[in-house]
């Protein structure tokens, strides 16, 4: 599976990210909602809308934050994969 964040907007509180994820054929689930990951805990995260945090968004959020600590800038895309 693969798992994408595309950011979308940021502020000092939090980043949202286009998250998309793959679907069972393979191809692209571009409307999978908007990821929110706050700039103090990303283990807050959430999808705007929903109730659940797929394990894919929690994934992607992880990375964000990770690549923000390590460059103090939230990244333009992230791509998370597994196998």
């Amino acid at each position: 599976m693969i798992f994408w964040g595309h950011l979308d907007a940021a502020d000092a509180d939090a980043a949202r990210y286009r998250y998309t994820e793959e679907r069972d054929d393979g191809a692209p689930e571009p409307d999978a909602g908007i990821l929110v990951v706050p700039g103090d805990d990303w283990t807050a995260c959430r999808i705007d809308g929903r109730d659940d945090v797929p394990h894919g968004a929690v994934r992607v959020a992880r990375k964000v934050a990770r690549e923000r600590d390590a460059t103090g800038e939230w990244p333009e895309r992230t791509v998370w994969f597994s196998c």
